[in-house]
């Protein structure tokens, strides 16, 4: 196995406001290459820029290697990446590969880019088509209006030599396995000719961490000539990739609703809060379905050139599940004390007897509340993350191409929540059986569906996980006499889902 296929590489953890592009060139390293700014000779040799794109707080992209951390720009250099082109003539690229892309890449395949001597160069040299009108700025004519070359990269580079040979390396490797030769088709195929792709694969014990997996990048630049306007084809001018990430960041947060239908709702009748002697407790949550391996295409999606598509490996699924300790320890029904413990759980005598919330023979609601007061705060209408970790992200595959397939019509992602509501009554003295005197405990356990979710590439995600609460409200419907009815009308909201994208391009 290489050394790329091992490689780890540190993520940064600040509050940066974009996940997005990731390689290249400071301002300094771009060439002013406006039109007719140099008179390009009859030859003019195919070069190249990569772009940084960066915010005024900085960039969010990585580098895989755990001992070079976050990537910039002497990173990239460092590593390269490889670029695919397809000439095809005065027609444009096609993208679902029906046309011109049904045939090999054939200007460049698997191209190393290295940068040297201040400047992006690899061997051998390609130059740009002449048969265009205009073909240099003397006059020459081509036969055509244009001669196209599309040119799509990825990163880190990966010689395919470098690949693992035996079903044994595969199957023990990570990051990118596996690379379509050099006579598969361009752009996406069908059937058995799929067209050209890599083959990606997470780490096996950490496959959503991005401190254990490869940041994939990915860029497209279709449908290029010479003399365009945008200078591609001048003797100054360079093909501008701008790289952007082939995965989905993903974080998760938790927010009560209480009393309320959503965040808009601003009825002044009732708290915004839990009361003071409610705590709700997290179990545990689950996300799915998600993917460890996936073919990422060096052409784009047929439908968005801006990013690839992806075919996710279905016999290689996963799900994201946080619980126990790695749950926010203000909001979790774990503890630590020397083991991992939870504060309760009710899934036999046993461990209801084991819990945090037990209480003796003899005990009374004073020690029942100094228990309830050392639980933690729990989850309250403060937006907090799930995780212990802070604001992590998890880095996963995108699998909206695999849900949009017809045959997955009936495919979601669905979000599975357990937590506890725990109040503290000094009245209740009669318990469930096994159940603590002086509590109202109740296991809710959630399962939500989202239609309309999937995980797009380069697309930053926050799903905020809101256990909404409704407090048991009374109502005299009627006073007659020694018959006064008492109606109570429970009214259960379940938790909303809250979806936010950040795409910043």
């Amino acid at each position: 196995m290489t050394a790329l296929l091992k490689r780890r590489y540190t993520h940064l953890l600040l509050a940066i406001g974009c996940w997005l592009l990731a390689v290249g060139c400071t301002s300094s390293d771009v060439t002013d290459s406006a039109p007719g700014a140099v008179e390009p000779a009859a030859d003019v040799a195919v070069t190249f820029d990569s772009y940084l794109q960066r915010t005024a707080e900085g960039t969010r992209a990585t580098y895989p290697d755990a001992t070079w951390g976050v990537m910039d720009n002497s990173k990239l250099r460092a590593t390269s990446f490889g670029v695919f082109a397809h000439y095809t003539g005065s027609s444009t690229f096609d993208y679902d590969a029906a046309g011109n892309g049904a045939v090999p890449y054939n200007f460049m395949w698997n191209q190393q880019v290295e940068y040297s001597d201040d400047k992006w160069t690899y061997t051998p040299v390609k130059y740009w088509p002449n048969d265009n009108r205009e073909a240099d700025k003397d006059g020459a004519m081509g036969s055509q209006e244009h001669s196209y070359v599309s040119f799509f990269g990825y990163a880190p580079y990966i010689a395919a030599a470098e690949l693992p040979s035996t079903e044994e390396e595969k199957a023990a490797a990570d990051g990118i396995i596996y690379m379509t030769d050099n006579t598969a088709a361009a752009g996406k195929g069908t059937g058995d000719d799929k067209g050209s792709y890599l083959t990606y694969r997470t780490n096996s014990t950490f496959p959503y961490d991005p401190d254990d997996n490869v940041d994939l990048l990915w860029a497209g630049k279709p449908n290029c000539y010479k003399m365009d306007d945008a200078g591609y084809g001048y003797v100054n001018g360079r093909v501008n990739l701008l790289f952007k990430h082939a995965q989905s960041l993903f974080t998760i947060t938790v927010q009560g609703l209480f009393d309320h239908a959503d965040n808009d709702d601003d009825d002044i009748h009732y708290s915004d809060d839990r009361d003071m002697y409610t705590h709700i407790l997290v179990d545990k949550v689950e996300v799915s379905p998600l993917f460890e391996e996936g073919n990422m295409y060096f052409a784009p999606r047929p439908d968005d050139a801006t990013v690839p598509y992806w075919e996710m490996n279905t016999s290689r699924p996963g799900n994201i599940t946080v619980d126990g300790a790695a749950v926010n320890s203000t909001i979790s029904n774990t503890y630590v004390d020397g083991t991992e413990k939870k504060r309760w759980d009710d899934t036999s005598a046993a461990t209801m007897a084991a819990s945090f919330l037990h209480l003796d023979d003899g005990a009374g609601a004073d020690d029942a509340l100094a228990l309830f007061k050392a639980l933690p705060k729990g989850v309250s209408h403060e937006e907090v993350p799930l995780l212990d970790r802070g604001e992590y992200y998890y880095m996963v595959l995108p699998n909206k191409d695999y849900l949009a397939l017809p045959e997955n019509s009936s495919k979601k992602m669905t979000v599975h929540m357990v937590y506890y509501v725990i109040t503290y009554d000094e009245r209740l003295e009669l318990p469930k059986e096994g159940y603590p005197k002086y509590f109202s405990i109740v296991k809710n356990d959630v399962t939500a569906t989202l239609q309309t979710f999937a995980f797009e590439p380069n697309k930053k995600y926050k799903l905020r996980l809101q256990p909404g609460l409704t407090t048991v409200k009374f109502e005299v419907s009627m006073v007659d006499g020694w018959d006064t009815p008492i109606t109570l009308n429970p009214e259960v909201v379940d938790w909303v889902t809250v979806t936010k994208e950040y795409d910043v391009e």
